[in-house]
Protein backbone atom coordinates (compact mmCIF):
# COMPACT_ATOMS: atom_id res chain seq x y z
CA UNK A 1 0.00 0.00 0.00
CA UNK A 2 1.39 3.43 -1.00
CA UNK A 3 1.18 6.26 1.44
CA UNK A 4 0.97 9.89 0.41
CA UNK A 5 4.26 11.66 0.91
CA UNK A 6 4.48 15.37 1.71
CA UNK A 7 6.12 17.53 -0.96
CA UNK A 8 9.84 18.22 -0.52
CA UNK A 9 10.76 21.40 1.32
CA UNK A 10 13.77 22.27 -0.82
CA UNK A 11 14.13 23.28 -4.47
CA UNK A 12 13.07 20.83 -7.16
CA UNK A 13 14.28 20.27 -10.70
CA UNK A 14 10.94 21.21 -12.27
CA UNK A 15 9.69 24.62 -13.28
CA UNK A 16 8.76 27.08 -10.55
CA UNK A 17 5.04 27.25 -9.82
CA UNK A 18 4.94 30.81 -8.56
CA UNK A 19 6.83 34.06 -8.29
CA UNK A 20 10.62 33.53 -8.32
CA UNK A 21 12.48 36.85 -7.91
CA UNK A 22 15.90 35.21 -8.32
CA UNK A 23 14.88 33.63 -11.63
CA UNK A 24 13.40 36.90 -12.87
CA UNK A 25 16.67 38.67 -12.00
CA UNK A 26 18.70 36.00 -13.85
CA UNK A 27 16.52 36.44 -16.94
CA UNK A 28 16.89 40.24 -16.83
CA UNK A 29 20.67 39.87 -16.48
CA UNK A 30 20.76 37.48 -19.45
CA UNK A 31 18.81 39.99 -21.57
CA UNK A 32 21.24 42.86 -20.86
CA UNK A 33 23.04 44.13 -23.93
CA UNK A 34 20.22 43.26 -26.33
CA UNK A 35 18.39 46.00 -28.24
CA UNK A 36 15.50 46.04 -25.76
CA UNK A 37 13.71 48.96 -24.09
CA UNK A 38 11.83 49.01 -20.80
CA UNK A 39 12.10 45.25 -20.28
CA UNK A 40 10.13 43.71 -17.45
CA UNK A 41 9.84 40.10 -16.38
CA UNK A 42 7.05 38.71 -14.21
CA UNK A 43 5.30 35.45 -13.40
CA UNK A 44 1.63 35.19 -14.33
CA UNK A 45 -0.03 31.89 -13.36
CA UNK A 46 3.29 30.02 -13.54
CA UNK A 47 4.37 31.53 -16.87
CA UNK A 48 7.38 33.82 -17.18
CA UNK A 49 6.13 36.86 -19.13
CA UNK A 50 8.43 39.31 -20.94
CA UNK A 51 7.18 42.84 -21.64
CA UNK A 52 8.78 45.87 -23.23
CA UNK A 53 10.01 46.72 -26.70
CA UNK A 54 12.51 45.03 -29.00
CA UNK A 55 14.45 46.76 -31.77
CA UNK A 56 13.45 44.07 -34.30
CA UNK A 57 11.55 40.80 -34.61
CA UNK A 58 14.89 38.97 -34.55
CA UNK A 59 15.85 40.58 -31.25
CA UNK A 60 12.41 39.76 -29.82
CA UNK A 61 12.84 36.10 -30.83
CA UNK A 62 16.36 36.04 -29.37
CA UNK A 63 14.99 37.42 -26.09
CA UNK A 64 12.48 34.56 -25.99
CA UNK A 65 15.20 31.96 -26.62
CA UNK A 66 17.47 33.54 -24.00
CA UNK A 67 14.70 33.61 -21.39
CA UNK A 68 13.82 29.96 -22.09
CA UNK A 69 17.46 28.95 -21.68
CA UNK A 70 17.54 30.54 -18.21
CA UNK A 71 13.95 29.73 -17.12
CA UNK A 72 14.60 26.30 -15.56
CA UNK A 73 11.71 24.71 -17.46
CA UNK A 74 9.16 27.42 -16.74
CA UNK A 75 7.01 28.33 -19.74
CA UNK A 76 7.93 31.68 -21.33
CA UNK A 77 5.55 34.06 -23.07
CA UNK A 78 6.97 37.06 -24.91
CA UNK A 79 4.56 40.01 -24.98
CA UNK A 80 7.22 42.46 -26.19
CA UNK A 81 6.35 44.77 -29.05
CA UNK A 82 8.68 45.40 -31.98
CA UNK A 83 9.66 48.96 -32.73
Amino acid sequence: MMMDQPPPDGPTDGPPDGNDPALMARVLTALEGMALASVSVEFIEGTLVLRGAAGSAEVRDQATQTARAVANGAPVENRMRVG
